[in-house]
């Protein structure tokens, strides 16, 4: 399918996953799936995604909201700016440590692209799938 559609194969797992959560939502409310795919509720696919692995309690909660109309997406749009007074101690380490493999990956990449083919893009991609996994695994 990711050939016939010109998409990653990622990208096929992922709205199949989307697909599986609005047929969920359509099990326990018909109306409440209509009105995310009409556009008048808007949920984000990291929301969709975390609800695919959700409890139907969770699940159930989502669409009571969307029923009385006090669903709304959590958190800003564009949230602050992060200061250093305002990061914690651990997410400052942390900070460092992506810092210090994001230098190191680039040195080690101009060091093996010398005219050999090494696939490191591949290697980056699991490490950013990685990241984006535990992004999603965040409760809003």
């Amino acid at each position: 399918m990711s050939e016939q559609y010109n998409v990653s194969d990622k990208t096929i797992r992922r709205d199949s996953k989307l697909a599986e959560t609005l047929s969920l939502i359509g099990g326990v409310s018909p109306e409440a799936k209509r009105k995310i795919l009409s556009g008048e509720v808007t949920i984000n696919k990291n929301k969709l995604e975390t609800l695919s692995s959700a409890p139907i309690e969770k699940i159930e909660a989502v669409v009571a909201q969307i029923e009385e109309g006090t669903y709304e997406r959590r958190g800003p749009r564009n949230p602050a700016p992060m200061t250093s007074d305002s990061i914690l101690p651990e997410i400052k380490q942390l900070n460092g440590i992506i810092k210090n493999f994001a230098s190191n990956f680039n040195s080690m990449f101009k060091q093996l692209n010398t005219g050999e083919s090494v696939e490191l893009k591949p290697i980056l991609r699991l490490y950013i799938d990685e990241l984006e996994d535990l992004y999603k695994s965040i409760n809003d």
